[in-house]
């Protein structure tokens, strides 16, 4: 059965009230039009009179404090919060605070790689909220992402190391080629933590996660965030990073409809690069959701590209069972992970057979773990795989 077929017959695109009031709470508008828009969803929403406790857990799902204080102090609507509404005015001040310290922290960082001439970008956080609303303290962020140009990736993490910055098995990473190939390809990012710094910061050298070096070397080739304003190419990315994570955090879909309430054109403009990056069919899926959840109007184009791509709303269907998931259900069940597979597989299709057929056996017989736990002399990590199937063993039956 098809990932097609599949959500066609078990999952009716259903949007919740609840889920209603967290949209309308994830984004500022800039438009007369939208904030009209903003209303209507918030009254729709508030119709079914949910419970203050539902309505502040998906503030807190969401993560969008900072964002949903101001829409429902805009709206005049504080009240349908009840004893809930000071704890949100509080989370607010410290989402504020917080964007403030990364913004400072991102600087010296920047800096520093820059000084020593390594290329970087910084990915979303207190300058995507500075872009879209002119105001660095919207967004909720609890770390700083950098990139770092592949090639200069091991010069740029000599610079920290140098600079004080550590993180698990920071020496093998330099003193042994082997664990650092293996290293680079089984890791999206290390996270150096430095004691003069408050900060938690991810450090990444792949804009996607299953690598593909061609598709890499397109990112980096058309990679613009230098402006005042989204690029294109940013713009794309959001999506990229939001069907990543089947769209988890309502946060990410706010973001891109308050950047088309500014940016209006920014993805008909970006359609030539998203057909070259092979991104139509997570396009499609993110203004699908946009349309279900914002009543976004997409466009002829955007409607030709929604309605070309096969499996655009099952992937939506996906997307918005992982939005109403409760973080406190704990861990994934069987069936919960083979769809996550399946979702992570029509994803992935993108790249083609042979770059999922290397990431599936890299999957196979090495795990991130058991690099970042590595203690012996490199000389061994040849065992790696051995590890990996004594630790699934162990995992799933020994420790029962």
């Amino acid at each position: 059965m098809s990932f097609l077929e599949l959500y066609i017959r078990t999952a009716p695109a259903r949007v919740t009230p609840a889920l209603r009031f967290a949209a309308a709470c994830s984004y500022l508008p800039f438009t007369a039009g939208s904030a009209r828009q903003q209303a209507e969803l918030l009254s729709q929403s508030l119709e079914s009179h949910l419970h203050p406790d539902i309505l502040w857990d998906q503030i807190r799902r969401h993560r969008i404090f900072a964002l949903a204080d101001m829409v429902l102090s805009r709206h005049q609507l504080r009240s349908v919060l009840g004893e809930h509404d000071s704890a949100l005015k509080t989370r607010a001040q410290k989402t504020r605070l917080q964007a403030f310290i990364l913004t400072g922290e991102a600087a010296r960082l920047s800096e520093l790689l820059s000084k020593n001439g390594i290329t970087h970008h910084l990915l979303k956080g207190p300058q995507l909220s500075g872009k879209l609303y002119g105001d660095l303290g919207l967004r909720h962020g609890r770390d700083i992402d950098i990139i770092i140009e592949p090639r200069q990736l091991t010069a740029g993490l000599a610079v920290l190391k140098a600079a004080g910055w550590e993180w698990p098995n920071s020496e093998l990473w330099f003193s042994s080629r082997a664990y650092r190939r293996l290293a680079q390809s089984q890791f999206w990012h290390v996270s150096p933590v430095h004691a003069e710094y408050k900060s938690i910061i991810e450090v990444h050298w792949t804009f996607e996660h299953l690598r593909a070096a061609k598709m890499e070397s397109k990112w980096w080739t058309h990679w613009d965030s230098n402006g005042s304003a989204v690029s294109p190419v940013e713009a794309l990315y959001l999506c990229l990073h939001g069907a990543s994570h089947a769209w988890s955090r309502m946060k990410w879909l706010g973001d891109i409809r308050a950047l088309l309430d500014r940016q209006p054109g920014i993805y008909a403009e970006s359609w030539p690069l998203a057909k070259e990056l092979g991104l139509l069919p997570i396009l499609a899926q993110t203004l699908l959701l946009l349309e279900w959840l914002y009543d976004f109007a997409p466009d002829a184009t955007s409607r030709q590209v929604i309605a070309s791509e096969r499996e655009t709303e099952p992937l939506a269907r996906f997307a918005l069972q992982t939005l109403t998931r409760k973080v406190s259900a704990g861990a994934w069940s069987i069936s919960e992970h083979l769809e996550l597979l399946r979702y992570g597989r029509c994803i992935a299709r993108r790249h083609g057979i042979l770059a999922r057929l290397l990431d599936f056996l890299s999957v196979c017989f090495l795990h991130p773990g058991d690099l970042l736990q590595w203690r012996s002399p490199p000389l061994l990590l040849f065992a790696l795989p051995a590890l990996r199937v004594t630790g699934f063993i162990q995992r799933r039956w020994l420790s029962r």
